[in-house]
């Protein structure tokens, strides 16, 4: 008592807010996430798993964890303690009746120790601490603090909730009189104190603190929970400053900003988060695209380059966080991304036992419907496009091109790097192609500098890893490196925002996109155009790089790739590289990625780069690995067009022969896979009609692969022509189009509305996006129409595709069992079929995929009556 009172007159002398000398008024306990009359409901589903698990790790926690005084509260760990105790506590009160007050008795005993925080915040010495320790750690324990109070408040007497709630107001005094830091933290310690309180949506100062504006009698500005969320997270659901902080501010140990959307919207104070796009995006992107199928984080911005969502650090793993089981609340979309990222991650790392950990908030949030889905190619235009395998495994191909468009200058950039317009590549279980990394972020001058088992006169600098575009899988303008560990800003990247994804196809076995640098560049603009031949045909899926630089200036232009290597070896000068795994293997030692450039280069540069990996995490480590540094020579009008080749392997996907094809006008690829199968990847200045192998295009770029003679299928981008044949199959446009057609399928972007010439044998007519157009004209084997601006998918007609069409009844998508309605006898076939290679709505198969799987089970609850 001592003690408390010492503490009390300390802090009462520098807080603005006076000590509470009786117990909150409220009108009923608990409300903040949970009710009294939802008990009962919880409960119940301790009948099932993994409930019945949630419910045993809850009780174990709480029994087995213990906060200890003897230390002083560094590294976050006993913040990290004070939150499970809290969180597991409050459910085990719930849900063991039996039990509730042992698990009351550990909670009303644990608040006092709050002193032991509070005494690290506010030494002797009277200099306030607001590090990591003592600011953002502290900030996850106190808002579970309060959610568990607000648990068992209606269950304690007089005393208990006084002293209780008299550590969790110093706590709320600390944050009161900090300076605005780490946004949207310190909004998030005022609002949970203030709802807790009993305050409402139309409080002047809860208003203050969601949307922003000034507080009563203080002149400091409050920039609002809400503008703070938002100013990181794309439109389109992308976290600017990467998957690494995006994992971490919202699937880490931030739960105070993160989880409080969940507590305003349960309460209704702020309905603005679950229907909000920009959130049910974020989710979706962040556990259906941020990291590789096999769980390991994509590198771009303050991400390290070996960090798998199963790694624990700072007292929490990603794949264990809340939002795996409340990424629901946002789209069911996002609940099944999440959901296919646990159990990969589970599936990947056994031995760690990665079950959900029993805590209220994550009991609370998991849905008793949660199905895997796994996700398709996707572009985000104001961040990136992720283009993954179909029904992908963990050693499926995955790739990304990199490319936030940030409409406000003033956003955030601390975590951002200088990776405009950057790829990265995944497969057969392991890193292929990374960026730059991450190893920590101590000081204002970004990314520490790395590896930190080095000597500092050997490590790379916080420039190369957070402002250089070198370091990253970018291209520049007449760049010099200078010295390798801290390379010349001249002629680098300016900016670290671009425009974002311009124009892609996406869908099927063909990926493409198309990233414009935007401002980043200083002296001259980049164009990367990123292709995805995904594996057909009984032959390996690659990716492609069709880069078109404009200058400023007469000179050369760079490309930069840092394979996961510390080998990468010459296997034709100036041509071909391969490049085997390095040090760090998750599942594929044989793995590697062989680099072909079709365009020939002036020179190339084999020189050591940093991958870093912040070793905080796991056993793995930073490594100085070999990249790609080639210089092109820029045209006459200051224009380069470049082909690049990135071909995954390992021992059972080997790579195919490649061979350079160069002539007037044209520069590029063939790719030799055997069997009579030949890809060939062209560009050109798209002004003239090329022609190679009986194909004739007019395009910057182009790709067709031919199975013997036959024409197997053919893109261009931004072309007006294409033809193969002598019955022509193929294209003509009055505008640019950009089109993909296998077969007698495909899509097709155009940015204009556009007249367009369909060719091909025996043509009959057309559908645009399952509709049949105005036909303008149309003669032995060609129909021309006109299509509006923007993405189409594309059907030709044919004497061999058209088939007698007879009345039918109406279908329903969801009716399994025909009887003109959706209800719940469809989901019991539905559910006897699940995960069986079986087609037909008879089945459960809804989309007619031939497998039955969670995107049935949404087609059904979408239509469900």
């Amino acid at each position: 008592m001592t003690c408390k009172l010492l503490l009390s007159i300390i802090l009462t002398s520098i807080f603005l807010v006076k000590i509470p000398q009786k117990a909150f008024a409220q009108t009923q306990h608990p409300f903040l996430i949970v009710k009294a009359s939802d008990f009962a409901s919880l409960r119940n589903r301790t009948l099932q798993s993994p409930w019945r698990e949630m419910k045993d790790d809850a009780v174990a926690t709480c029994q087995n964890t213990v906060y200890d005084l003897s230390n002083p509260p560094i590294g976050g760990k006993k913040s990290f303690t004070m939150r499970d105790i809290m969180s597991s506590c409050s459910l085990a009160f719930i849900l063991d009746q039996n039990n509730q007050e042992v698990y009351k008795q550990k909670l009303v005993e644990s608040y006092p120790k709050w002193s032991d925080i509070l005494n690290f915040q506010h030494p002797p010495d009277g200099n306030i601490v607001y590090s990591q320790d003592a600011y953002v750690y502290p900030a996850t324990a106190f808002f579970h603090s309060i959610l568990a109070l607000d648990v068992i408040h209606d269950s304690l007497n007089s005393q208990d909730l006084l002293d209780s709630e008299y550590w969790l107001t110093q706590e709320y005094n600390h944050y009161y009189n900090a300076f605005s830091d780490k946004p949207p933290l310190w909004e998030s310690t005022q609002i949970i104190w203030s709802l807790y309180l009993g305050k409402k949506g139309d409080d002047p100062y809860i208003r203050v603190l969601l949307n922003g504006g000034r507080r009563p009698g203080d002149s400091r500005p409050i920039t609002g929970f809400m503008p703070e969320l938002v100013a990181r997270i794309s439109p389109d659901g992308v976290y600017y400053e990467g998957p690494g902080y995006g994992y971490v501010a919202w699937g880490h140990n931030r739960d105070e900003r993160t989880m409080l959307p969940d507590v305003l919207e349960f309460t209704g104070v702020d309905n603005r988060y679950y229907n909000n796009s920009r959130f049910k995006n974020l989710h979706e992107w962040l556990y259906g695209y941020a990291s590789t199928p096999f769980a390991v984080e994509a590198s771009f911005g303050d991400t390290s380059d070996y960090y798998p969502l199963w790694s624990f650090g700072n007292g929490s793993r990603l794949i264990e966080s809340a939002h795996i089981a409340g990424a629901n609340q946002y789209s069911n979309l996002a609940g099944q991304y999440a959901y296919w990222k646990w159990q990969t991650a589970s599936r990947l790392r056994p031995d760690l036992d990665l079950g959900f950990k029993g805590r209220l908030i994550n009991y609370v949030l998991l849905r008793d419907n949660s199905v895997a889905q796994k996700p398709e190619s996707r572009i985000f235009p104001n961040g990136g496009s992720f283009f993954l395998e179909s029904n992908s495994v963990d050693g499926s191909l995955y790739g990304v091109l990199w490319n936030v468009n940030i409409p406000n200058p003033n956003s955030p950039e601390f975590h951002m790097h200088d990776d405009i317009n950057s790829v990265y590549i995944a497969g057969y279980g392991e890193p292929l192609l990374v960026n730059g990394g991450f190893g920590g972020a101590s000081t204002n001058a970004g990314a520490d500098s790395c590896p930190d088992y080095l000597p500092q006169n050997q490590r790379y600098t916080p420039n190369y890893l957070s402002h250089r575009a070198v370091s990253n899988n970018t291209a520049l303008i007449n760049y010099q490196i200078g010295n390798p560990l801290d390379p010349s800003n001249v002629n680098d990247h300016q900016g670290k925002s671009g425009l974002g994804i311009i124009e892609g196809i996406t869908g099927g076995l063909f990926d493409y996109a198309s990233g414009n640098s935007g401002s980043a560049l200083p002296n001259g603009t980049h164009i990367r155009n990123f292709v995805f031949i995904h594996p057909q045909d009984s032959k390996n899926g690659y990716f492609a790089l069709f880069d078109e630089v404009t200058a400023t200036s007469s000179g050369v232009t760079n490309i930069v790739l840092h394979p996961n290597s510390e080998t990468t070896s010459v296997v034709t000068d100036k041509a071909e590289y391969l490049a085997p795994l390095g040090t760090n293997v998750f599942n594929n030692s044989m793995a590697g990625i062989s680099l072909f450039l079709g365009t020939q280069p002036q020179q190339v540069d084999i020189l050591n780069g940093v991958l870093c990996h912040w070793d905080n995490y796991d056993e793995r480590k930073s490594i100085i690995g070999k990249y790609l540094f080639s210089t092109y020579q820029l045209d006459s009008d200051n224009k380069k067009n470049i082909v690049t080749v990135l071909f995954p392997t390992d021992a059972n996907h080997l790579k195919p022969q490649m061979n350079r094809l160069q002539g007037n006008n044209y520069s590029g690829a063939e790719l030799i896979h055997g069997g009579g199968v030949n890809d060939f990847l062209l560009e050109s200045k798209g002004n003239n009609l090329i022609t190679y192998q009986g194909a004739s295009f007019q395009g910057p770029a182009a790709i067709f692969r031919k199975n013997n003679q036959s024409l197997n299928f053919y893109f261009v981008r931004k072309g007006r022509s294409f033809s193969y044949g002598s019955e022509r199959i193929g294209f003509e446009s009055t505008q640019d189009l950009s089109i993909h057609l296998k077969g007698t399928n495909g899509k097709f972007y155009s940015g204009s509305e556009n007249d367009i010439t369909i060719y091909y044998p025996g043509i009959m007519g057309l559908l645009i996006d399952n509709l049949s157009p105005t036909v303008l004209t149309s003669g032995n084997g060609f129909v021309r129409i006109r299509v509006a601006e923007g993405n189409h998918t594309i059907s030709i007609t044919t004497p061999t595709t058209t088939q007698t069409i007879t009345p039918t009844q109406t279908v329903f998508p969801g009716d399994a069992n025909g009887d003109g309605k959706v209800d719940g006898a469809d989901y019991v076939i539905w559910l006897n079929h699940y995960n069986q290679n079986v087609g037909g709505a008879s089945n459960g198969d809804f989309n007619n995929n031939g497998r039955v799987d969670g995107a049935d089970y949404v087609i059904w609850l979408t239509n469900y009556i």
